[in-house]
């Protein structure tokens, strides 16, 4: 460079003077011709991760919202099956036994179901669980609160279990 600066005449003081004086502007210019896509670049990461993230938020909803449901049709059925053993004959007749049959039957029928209990509701006192031989002893159920409400209203009552939470539902 020195070579060819003082082939035109130019001595290597000038060549230095004039280094010194381009390249802060050189640089510079480069700098400010690099800012504007610098912000843009950011601007535009901004918006697509905000962007990312709704549609992220608007996924999970959607899946809740189908998992609610998909949870409210399968307790609707339970409730409708509970419902339609509560017409049973064998109930008004006092026939446990035979009651404790069909609704092992149904039971059985029924995908996901794992049992059905019958109690007292003046005395709270299970009167048949599926879980358990017919005639065995039973004991007082663990909440008498859902037989309260369930011979008060004279709605089935649905008590489904996730790991050690309970959800309940009328």
């Amino acid at each position: 460079m020195d070579l060819a600066f003082a082939r035109l005449g130019h001595s290597s003081r000038d060549f230095l003077f004039v280094r010194r004086l381009c390249w802060p502007h050189l640089i510079a210019l480069v700098l400010i011709a690099l800012l504007p896509l610098l912000i843009f670049s950011v601007v535009m990461i901004v918006l697509f991760s905000r962007n990312q993230q709704k549609i992220h938020e608007e996924d999970l909803l959607h899946t809740a919202s189908a998992l609610a449901l998909l949870i409210d049709r399968e307790l609707q059925g339970s409730i409708r099956t509970l419902e339609a053993l509560a017409t049973s004959e064998h109930l008004d007749s006092g026939d446990l036994r035979s009651f404790y049959e069909q609704a092992k039957r149904v039971l059985n029928a029924q995908a996901g179901s794992e049992s059905i209990m019958l109690a007292d509701p003046v005395t709270q006192q299970q009167l048949l669980n599926l879980r358990l031989p017919f005639g065995s002893q039973l004991p007082k159920p663990g909440e008498p609160a859902i037989i309260q409400t369930v011979s008060e209203t004279g709605h089935p009552r649905s008590l489904i279990c996730f790991g050690l939470g309970f959800l309940k539902r009328t």
